[in-house]
């Protein structure tokens, strides 16, 4: 109206609400010369706002899902005159009078282009084992068009279970150039093989609850779904066995990031709108030459790393608002892309692994100390102070080390397993196990003949100081003693000092115990060390490693005896002869290449199926 600027002062605000899909206001118009106008502005999904048109163009609904399945986000402007004049009687208007009436202004149409790392993160968690799915208050067209760029929809075509009638449904695609009956659970399940299910919210309302259930999981897009809507989907698929991730950057969003396992609220920042702008901007370079380059690929998780730590180094952190999303959430990433989900992964699978590493460590080294500190002690078995303080400083180490493990950058092909009770573990601890045992009793065998004591029991002869001091009495026995432990006879009775406060006393047979108890604590560690490809490998994580090999080699050197200073401090014997040193360094070895097969023969077999769960089945 010849460039006048006009006041506009907002009387009542009718606010957005996902069930209604709309908003009004009603405002106070004037240009500082004539009367003030009073009228009524709204705008809402367009599918909603037909119906409180007193009119609507022809091609109205044919226009708005032009631009729908193009992406775009439409909105749909009305307005219409208020005659009350009075601003009291204004704004105790009813909503429902207010929005009555309207006429149609026209439709405004957003182009929202998807941010340059969120393609990066749906391949990599579908690469990783992730069953996606999209739900969003967006309209359904917008939706699967979104889904599709994203790459979260990659079957050739998408139908969207559309109601027709009074009471029936119908499978139809974007374009609706394809129609397939609804033919319930069955039917979806085997569509889900061809096509990609979409379901908008207000055809979700109208199936009954156990129709639904059966084919819920089948769905790729949830579209125009209220924030009640959105929770039973996530609590419907943990009902199934499934376990959740959510990320969600409103209010509507609050109470599926509770319902989920995991929650992330993304909030929306200033900076990351601006660095997002920054890096769209950058996808089209400048023209060189002539020529304009092509847009650029999307950036690597590793690119994505780098730029999550440099944002976390920052010290202006956004401060959540009440009401936001982090409120809800056990994580909030100041980043309104989903990256930080992969980072979440990472970290957890990373954490898990490592988990189930300290399980089986602890369960293989006290199965094998519970035995050298049990059985054997019968045999007059114990290990010296030194001894022991060496083998428990080694293991701390070893479990600091093991702690500081870094995950990969990379999201792994498969996940690990999630519990302890699967062949996988039980057959890689069994296993293990038996190889110690068998290393322990054999060295067992080979170290009695050097242990046995020349006493000749005779009813003259009392060599033992301790029987002397028990004053001990026993039938009368002939011939030498060659029990393990004895330390001489009585009246004819070889009398073993088994006392358990008594001092350590070295033997070759606690020598040779000692080494091999404690390379297997080092030997569990290595072997069980997952690594690649869910953390850093054993190559790459250099304390841990250098700490193993130091480890092993001060025993392998013990062992030939090449360290005697270090011999004498842990009050390790001297080894009979060379050939029984050898023996002793090839059960050494056997020890660490037995339990090495048993654990890479554990995960060929039984690691696949340990690592499934109820989501492999829709991957499948």
């Amino acid at each position: 109206d010849g460039g006048r600027r006009r006041r506009i002062k907002v009387l009542h605000r009718f606010p957005f609400a996902s069930s209604l899909a709309r908003m009004a206001t009603i405002v106070e118009m004037s240009d500082g010369k004539g009367k003030p106008r009073i009228m009524v502005l709204a705008k809402g999904a367009p599918e909603t706002m037909a119906g409180y048109f007193t009119s609507i163009p022809p091609h109205y609904e044919a226009t708005y899902k032009h631009f729908a399945r193009q992406g775009a986000r439409v909105l749909a402007l009305g307005w219409k005159p208020v005659e009350e004049t009075i601003i009291s009687k204004v704004r105790a208007t009813p909503r429902s009078e207010a929005e009555q009436g309207l006429t149609f202004a026209g439709l405004v149409v957003f182009h929202c282009p998807n941010k340059l790392e969120s393609a990066t993160s749906i391949k990599a968690l579908k690469e990783s084992g992730h069953h996606l799915v999209m739900i969003t208050g967006d309209q359904i067209l917008t939706a699967c068009h979104v889904a599709r760029q994203l790459g979260m929809c990659s079957r050739p075509q998408s139908l969207i279970l559309s109601k027709i009638g009074s009471s029936d449904f119908e499978w139809r695609s974007p374009d609706e150039t394809v129609s397939v009956g609804f033919g319930g659970a069955g039917d979806a399940t085997k569509l889900s093989k061809q096509y990609d299910l979409c379901l908008p919210g207000p055809v979700m309302s109208l199936l009954p609850p156990d129709v639904l259930d059966t084919f819920i999981e089948q769905i790729r897009v949830f579209a125009r779904v209220s924030p009640t809507q959105k929770e039973a989907v996530l609590l419907n698929l943990k009902l199934k066995g499934h376990y959740t991730l959510m990320c969600g950057d409103g209010t509507n969003d609050v109470g599926a990031l509770k319902a989920s396992h995991v929650g992330v609220a993304l909030l929306a920042t200033p900076g990351a709108v601006e660095e997002t702008s920054s890096l769209e901007d950058a996808a089209t370079a400048a023209p060189v030459g002539g020529k304009t380059k092509g847009p650029k690929p999307p950036p690597t998780l590793k690119e994505l790393q780098r730029r999550l730590e440099r944002d976390l180094a920052k010290d202006d952190a956004p401060i959540p608002r009440l009401g936001d999303a982090s409120i809800a959430s056990p994580f909030t990433s100041r980043q309104s892309s989903i990256y930080p989900t992969t980072r979440i992964i990472q970290q957890g699978r990373c954490t898990l692994v490592t988990t189930m590493e300290i399980y089986k460590i602890q369960a293989l080294t006290c199965l094998t100390l519970a035995y050298c500190l049990s059985a054997l002690y019968l045999d007059g078995v114990k290990l010296g102070d030194q001894q022991m303080m060496m083998s428990g400083l080694a293991s701390a180490m070893f479990f600091l080390f093991m702690s500081h493990a870094k995950p990969l950058k990379t999201l792994a092909p498969r996940r690990p397993p999630a519990t302890i009770r699967c062949m996988y573990m039980v057959f890689s601890i069994g296993g293990q196990f038996a190889v110690h045992m068998m290393v322990l009793i054999r060295a067992l065998e080979i170290t009695r003949p050097h242990i046995q004591q020349g006493w000749v029991c005779s009813p003259e002869s009392t060599n033992s100081t301790l029987a002397q001091e028990e004053g001990l009495t026993a039938p009368l026995c002939e011939g030498p003693c060659t029990e393990l432990g004895c330390n001489g006879c009585v009246a004819g009775t070889c009398i073993s000092d088994r006392d358990p406060d008594a001092n350590f006393s070295p033997n070759i047979l606690n020598s040779v115990v000692f080494l091999i108890t404690t390379l297997t604590q080092v030997t569990t560690f290595a072997v069980n060390y997952k690594g690649k490809p869910y953390m850093m490998s054993l190559l790459e994580h250099k304390p841990l490693l250098y700490a193993l090999i130091a480890a092993t080699a001060t025993l392998y050197l013990s062992a030939l005896e090449m360290l005697p200073g270090l011999n004498a401090y842990l009050q390790l014997t001297p080894m009979p002869d060379d050939a029984f040193k050898f023996q002793v360094l090839g059960l050494m070895v056997v020890d660490l290449v037995g339990a090495l097969v048993v654990e890479k023969v554990s995960g060929l077999l039984f690691y696949r199926s340990a690592c499934t769960n109820a989501t492999d089945k829709l991957l499948a």
